[in-house]
């Protein structure tokens, strides 16, 4: 019951948006704070971490990361994930695979 909520199976048609799209926001987000807030930061084993002088700033930074992670990855389900699903490049053949046409009609 509780993974068929609305809000979790959101999620889990996202996750593949998420996960493509996550680390290239977090390296925007962080260089902009580097290179252009000049936000200090340390280099460790992780990589960089930015050093804040504030924890709220912090957090507000990592809630607006997350927010915007989600957005695009939504934005890449409806306007790309879904259509090219229903393209005609994908069929189902009667023993219900999902076989894929190559370009020509091949």
């Amino acid at each position: 019951r509780v993974l068929g909520t609305k809000a979790l199976v959101l999620l889990g048609t996202l996750s593949y948006g998420i996960y493509m799209i996550h680390y290239p926001v977090i390296w925007v987000v962080s260089s902009m704070f580097r290179y252009v807030f000049r936000v200090p930061s340390d280099v460790d084993s992780i990589g960089y971490r930015l050093n804040f002088d504030s924890v709220l700033v912090a957090d507000v930074v990592i809630v607006v990361t997350v927010l915007v992670v989600i957005m695009l990855a939504a934005m890449s389900y409806y306007f790309f994930e879904r259509p090219l699903a229903r393209t005609s490049l994908v069929r189902k053949s009667e023993t219900g695979r999902c076989d894929t046409i190559a370009p020509g009609g091949g």
